[in-house]
């Protein structure tokens, strides 16, 4: 093999390819010294102390989080605080526009003259955007008493700044990207976060070094504190009547129902468990935008208890899965003889996720169903306890089907999964278990993550809380219904022996059952209830999922086309674009 001691052209090459390098590494440094220079120069005729006072008004709110991105210019008004929004903006309009629009897809199948076309369509129309929201900026700073002189000679210079200073960096993008490493826009934005880190952090990495802060929640205070949870609710909506936080829990229990109501569909358990691990992301979204005290702690809790019960719930699945071969509810049953401790941990599991005493998951669902109750929203409480009843009958779904009901002759053999499954699933159905019963042991980890949300804490001890919207003391409610369990556990076994009969030791209709005979139904499991719905479902509803699935393949085939022309470190920036929009607007 040739090396560059004995081959002087490998040598060259090398050396060659290094001071490239270097050039194109000195280039990005340059460029992005120029845009960081341009963060301090604001915009002219500007209230520089007015402006620090606004700023600390709406420390935590949105503007705190743009500000991040334009690393500190937003707050200056400097002449690249729109930064290369709207030059992102454009470029997914234009993309999008170019899979829908028949001409504009036309153009796009031209190669590289059609790919010049659409660049120079893309800057066009970041000139006409970035006028629109300097105008939309100006105007509203001045209306927050920003300016020097008030009138349309602010707005104005201050439109042509910020519109300039956006197509300039737009500009500096592209020739980051020739001349440069590539990805200019990403690089410009990334230097703006990373300039706007270290302020952020400095006081969190403060509160770490002196011990008041765990440091396994350093990073979500960074993270999260700039979205300001406990805020969304000054986002309004434009030409609605509701505002960011209506949005968002909505969302959240949409989330809750489809996915529940489609894991009752599945024949495959690990299918039907993958549904409820989405449908289950609903409640914790929804008691973290309610962002009172109950709310905040039931989804952070349900975080937690749907990781414990969710996992012991896999486990349990694969330990079929590993003595039958299948996961198809179709073609089990019965395997409670066999799989005892794997039936158990099956039950646990089941009990947590339908959010029933005494599991853990019951703790964290009526922490956030209370926070409904008591912030007035009534609807949104229906809705969740839709989706736990739906919770109820897809669960049942999947322990009769696996190990109630007829064991198949081919399961005869079948035994217990081997101590290496059984022991970690039993372990955790443990913790399922007496974090339900004392749910005061987990509430000490969930109230330094309220703190570091700007949530409210909440009040709480061993066997739950005890506050004016509501009481819960597990521990009275679980060893009240183990007392009735032992009641009737006596009561059962104080009735005589019992004696074994094999299941095919049966008969009905007057004629022995057979191993052929299969009088346990998992197939079409819940027939009466399809026929109730049935007419509703072929009516309203499959008109209703038809135009969303319409809705979906087009919205489908526009982010397919993003995806394959726009970095993925300007996704993000889209949503961002669209909320500074609604700011602007109210």
């Amino acid at each position: 093999m040739a090396t560059q001691a004995s081959n002087p052209a490998l040598a060259l090459g090398e050396a060659t390819r290094f001071t490239e390098m270097r050039y194109r590494l000195l280039f990005l440094l340059g460029a992005l010294v120029v845009y960081r220079i341009g963060t301090f120069v604001p915009v002219p005729g500007l209230d520089m102390a007015a402006m620090a006072r606004l700023f600390d008004q709406q420390e935590g709110t949105i503007l705190g989080l743009f500000n991040m991105f334009s690393g500190g210019a937003l707050e200056r008004l400097s002449i690249f605080a729109m930064g290369v929004m709207p030059y992102i903006s454009a470029s997914i309009i234009i993309q999008m526009m170019a899979v829908v629009v028949p001409t504009m897809a036309a153009v796009k199948k031209e190669g590289e003259a059609g790919r010049r076309k659409l660049t120079q369509w893309t800057r066009y129309f970041t000139l006409v955007l970035a006028i629109f929201q300097g105008f939309g900026a100006a105007t509203a700073f001045q209306s927050q008493g920003v300016a020097l002189h008030p009138g349309w000679q602010f707005v104005m210079m201050g439109t042509i700044t910020l519109a300039s200073g956006t197509m300039f960096l737009m500009w500096l993008g592209e020739q980051i990207t020739e001349r440069g490493i590539g990805n200019g826009i990403s690089m410009i934005i990334l230097s703006g976060i990373v300039a706007g880190l270290p302020a952020a952090m400095g006081g969190t990495l403060e509160q770490v070094r002196s011990g008041e802060m765990n440091p396994a929640f350093a990073i979500l205070l960074v993270l999260v504190k700039l979205f300001g949870i406990v805020n969304i609710e000054s986002l309004k909506i434009p030409f609605t009547l509701i505002d960011a936080r209506d949005l968002l829990a909505w969302i959240a229990v949409l989330t809750i129902i489809l996915p529940t109501f489609t894991a009752m569909k599945q024949n495959d358990a690990r299918h039907l468990l993958a549904w409820h691990g989405i449908g289950q992301g609903g409640y914790m979204l929804l008691g973290l935008v309610v962002a009172d005290a109950m709310g905040g702690a039931g989804g952070l809790l349900h975080v937690l208890n749907h990781a414990t019960y969710q996992a012991a719930l896999f486990m349990s699945v694969t330990a079929v899965i590993h003595r039958t071969g299948t996961s198809d509810l179709n073609k089990l049953g019965g395997l409670v003889v066999r799989m005892p401790l794997s039936f158990l941990v099956l039950l646990v599991g089941i009990i947590g996720l339908a959010g029933l005493p005494p599991m853990n998951g019951f703790v964290s669902k009526w922490l956030i169903y209370r926070s409904l109750i008591n912030e007035g929203y009534p609807l949104l409480f229906l809705a969740a306890v839709i989706g736990t009843l739906g919770t109820i009958l897809s669960v049942y779904k999947l322990i009769h089907n696996m190990f109630l009901g007829q064991l198949r002759l081919e399961h005869e053999q079948v035994r217990e999964a081997p101590w290496s499954m059984t022991v970690p699933m039993l372990l955790l159905s443990a913790v399922v278990f007496v974090t339900g019963y004392m749910p005061g042991l987990v509430f000490d980890w969930i109230a330094p993550v309220q703190a570091a949300l700007g949530l409210p804490p909440l009040v709480y001890h061993l066997g739950g809380i005890t506050t004016a919207g509501g009481n819960l003391d597990m521990l009275w409610l679980v060893s009240f219904m183990l007392v009735g369990f032992g009641i009737g556990a006596l009561i059962f076994y104080s009735g005589g022996r019992a004696r074994r009969v094999h299941q095919l030791d049966n008969y009905a209709g007057g004629h022995f059952l057979t191993a052929e005979t299969r009088y346990q139904y998992s197939y079409n499991f819940y027939p009466a209830l399809q026929r109730l719905i049935g007419p509703l479902y072929r009516g309203s509803f499959q008109w209703l999922e038809s135009g969303l699935v319409s809705m979906l393949d087009l919205v489908s085939a526009g982010a397919q086309g993003i995806y394959r022309s726009v970095h993925p470190a300007l996704y993000l920036l889209t949503v961002l674009v669209m909320v500074l929009f609604f700011w602007v607007v109210n």
